[in-house]
């Protein structure tokens, strides 16, 4: 029997699933991320602790495999993002830079003034920002010049990670996308953002497809991770592209709404022009064959949410089956209670502290409804400007909720599937697997021959007139 493995590099934790090509699976399991905070606005991670980490878990997974059965590929997918020097070894200089690290936030607009907002976007297909490498490695060249010269890499978590594994020197086109040199239709850097940075393409990885093989493991990896060294390694993709591939989400009409450190609707889109005049972030996903994804994004929300939940219930270890349980025993709209976890005015402790004479059930499902009126005032934008959903999948940690994907049903009017929560990018990851090594013909072929189980939840078309009379009401 041949088995896959799917990993999951998010922001707080590494997951992965081992699943047999069949369908059945196997093992999941999860690893704890960690930063540093050297200065403010840094956020900073060691890359090779984390590369550990994924080394962890393979090894964690693989030794849950049956006796009879053999593992023949691992993707790697996740957020990524993350700005990384290498020496001319191809070792960490310092710290990666997460994706969340401002120190270039109050710069970046100096920094890269040679390239307007609409040249950027429409070269990489993401907007110009201070928190990703483009603006990293221009804040670097610029404040530290003696490390940035002496660094002859300049590349992402996820280049390294898949040449600790293999040795090969290649990255997907879906996080090169976020790595933010790559001219996204053409699938090759951009020479200009090259020239200006004054990066050598020659130290730079070959882009590849996702789903395409980028070599097996080595024999170091094979003993890091258990393995053996005859192991493919897959090119993977962007997390929620993943999630996508993982759920189905693949014509247009199709929804993700992944639920993880930012809410992110995912939409299969037809062309690259129409994403564009949309202003969303852009992934290859099935292109050039089939469609482009486009995303928006509520970015950190789920930190946010995370600061409400740890301050409602003073962080306790169970603090989200507490606010699962604390929601259930409120009605429908909270009991006339608004709360706009949005908002910037206050931090989510002084802001509930306004609401200190309501009870916690109350709170509980205020939270979780004003997430869900935002999804809904976002979802209409797009219905509006020609992108119906119509077919609705909900996945990450609150889709795993009892209450949340109810209260989302119910606001949005239409049925939501939920397919596997917060390891859905895994089982994206996994297709890709699949993929690389010729199990599969493409993503649907994948999708469909693992047979992939849903739970649906049915709105109740009461409870979305009612809230719609809230909507109307108060928003």
């Amino acid at each position: 029997m041949d088995c896959l493995i799917g990993l999951d590099i998010g922001t707080s934790a590494i997951k992965g699933i081992l699943i047999l090509e069949k369908g059945e699976i196997l093992a999941q399991g999860k690893e704890k991320t960690s930063f540093v905070f050297p200065y403010p606005d840094y956020i900073e991670f060691d890359a090779e602790e984390r590369y550990k980490l994924i080394c962890t878990l393979i090894r964690s997974l693989s030794q849950q495999k049956p006796s009879n059965s053999k593992i023949r590929a691992i993707s790697i997918s996740g957020a990524s993002g993350n700005a990384l020097l290498l020496d001319k070894n191809k070792n960490p200089v310092q710290n990666a830079a997460s994706w969340l690290d401002m120190r270039a936030e109050s710069s970046y607009q100096e920094l890269l003034s040679p390239f307007s907002d609409e040249y950027i976007y429409s070269i990489c297909g993401w907007p110009k920002i201070g928190s990703f490498p483009l603006a990293y490695f221009a804040w670097m060249k610029k404040n530290k010049p003696e490390i940035y010269y002496s660094s002859p890499y300049k590349v992402t978590d996820f280049i390294y990670f898949n040449y600790k594994l293999t040795g090969c020197w290649m990255q997907d086109s879906s996080t090169a996308t976020n790595f933010y040199l790559q001219d996204q239709i053409n699938k090759k850097y951009h020479q200009p953002f090259l020239d200006f940075l004054e990066i050598d393409p020659g130290t730079l990885p070959e882009i590849i497809n996702a789903g395409e093989q980028i070599g097996k493991i080595t024999h170091q990896a094979s003993v890091e991770t258990g393995l053996s060294p005859d192991v493919f390694i897959v090119a993977g993709s962007f997390d929620h592209p993943s999630a996508a591939r993982g759920t189905g989400m693949f014509q247009p009409g199709d929804l993700l709404i992944s639920c993880g450190t930012s809410w992110v609707c995912f939409y299969p889109v037809p062309s690259r022009e129409k994403v564009l005049q949309q202003k969303m972030l852009i992934d290859p996903f099935l292109s050039p064959g089939g469609p482009w994804g486009g995303m928006f994004s509520i970015t950190n929300i789920g930190g946010i949410i995370n600061q409400y939940v740890d301050a409602l219930f003073l962080n306790a270890r169970d603090r989200f089956a507490k606010l699962d349980r604390a929601a259930s025993r409120s009605p429908l709209g909270s009991n006339k209670l608004f709360i706009d976890i949005t908002q910037t005015k206050y931090s989510p402790r002084e802001h509930l502290l306004q609401f200190k004479n309501k009870n916690h059930s109350d709170i509980s499902r205020a939270i979780m409804e004003s997430m869900a009126f935002v999804m809904r005032e976002k979802i209409e934008y797009f219905r509006e400007e020609g992108m119906s959903a119509t077919n609705i999948s909900m996945v990450g940690g609150p889709s795993e909720s009892k209450i949340w994907p109810k209260i989302l049903t119910d606001i949005l009017g239409l049925p939501i599937k939920l397919i596997q929560g917060e390891y859905a990018g895994c089982l994206g990851a996994s297709i890709l697997a699949g993929i690389g090594i010729g199990l599969f013909k493409n993503e649907i072929d994948g999708f469909d021959h693992l047979k992939i189980k849903s739970v649906i939840v049915e709105p109740d078309l009461t409870n979305t007139e009612k809230y719609s009379q809230i909507i109307t009401n108060n928003y």
